[in-house]
């Protein structure tokens, strides 16, 4: 079982501690839960496979928040119907997530866990993020990869402009957990079609996965040095244009 404890901490309320859980789901997702004794937050459930790491980390209690609609985030939601979970996902998401049976208010609570939720059109209209800024990290779903961002299915260039800023705003060190591993895809875009290779950062990026196995998380700091799509919003000189340069680059990105 390939299984990664990728943050463990302490609030000073709670005599257990909390820790952030991550494995690989299909091709290219992630699976996420945060776990406190023998209860789970699972993030965007993919698949079945997620009962299994309940079993494995001796969980028998979950909640379920979600990023979005998109199947390959909620396909493993059936499976874990036995725990009689609260889901929760945006309002807008509520009439396509049908066992979805909560929707999230502007902070969500878990446990003693705060998360500002935040929406983040473009790639979906019903997208959202969880951020807790007590321990800083956030699960962005499919807005924001390392070196990428997500595919504008249901949005505008002028929605991704303003989910971008969100992001920028966040203190550098916050971890992204992003949901699915891009990282290598999106810097060979980054060399061949931009034309900005940066051999510092392929050497990174593979001795990362040489030694992890994934480049998930990411940080802040990490993806305003190098993701071109926030570059577009930190170097253009006004908003206008860097609507257009997001919209051109999302577009050769999708050809690549």
């Amino acid at each position: 079982m390939k299984l990664w404890l990728e943050k463990s901490f302490s609030t000073q309320s709670d005599l257990s501690p909390y820790q952030i859980w991550m494995w690989p789901e299909r091709q290219d997702n992630f699976g996420f839960l945060v776990s406190q004794g023998n209860q789970a937050l699972i993030i965007d459930p993919s698949t079945s496979y997620v009962t299994k790491i309940l079993n494995h980390l001796g969980v028998d209690k979950v909640t379920l928040a979600l990023t979005h609609h998109h199947f390959d985030h909620i396909g493993g939601l059936e499976s874990l119907e036995k725990y009689n979970p609260k889901i929760y996902c945006s309002s807008h998401d509520r009439s396509r997530i049908l066992r979805a049976n909560h929707s999230y208010e502007s902070i969500f609570l878990w446990q003693s866990l705060s998360f500002s939720v935040q929406k983040l059109k473009g790639h979906t209209q019903g997208h959202i993020s969880l951020y807790n800024s007590e321990f800083d990290f956030i699960f962005s779903g499919d807005v924001l990869f390392s070196l990428g961002c997500g595919r504008l299915f249901e949005g505008t260039a002028e929605d991704l402009h303003k989910s971008l800023k969100y992001f920028l705003g966040l203190p550098e060190k916050t971890q992204i957990f992003a949901s699915h591993e891009y990282s290598l895809k999106n810097y060979e875009f980054l060399a061949d079609v931009l034309n900005l290779p940066n051999h510092q950062l392929k050497s990174e990026l593979l001795k990362r996965i040489e030694t992890e196995g994934k480049t998930i998380p990411t940080t802040v700091g990490f993806e305003k040095s190098h993701n071109p799509f926030l570059k577009c919003v930190l170097n253009s000189p006004n908003q206008s244009q860097a609507i257009q340069s997001l919209s051109e680059m999302r577009q050769k990105r999708d050809l690549y």
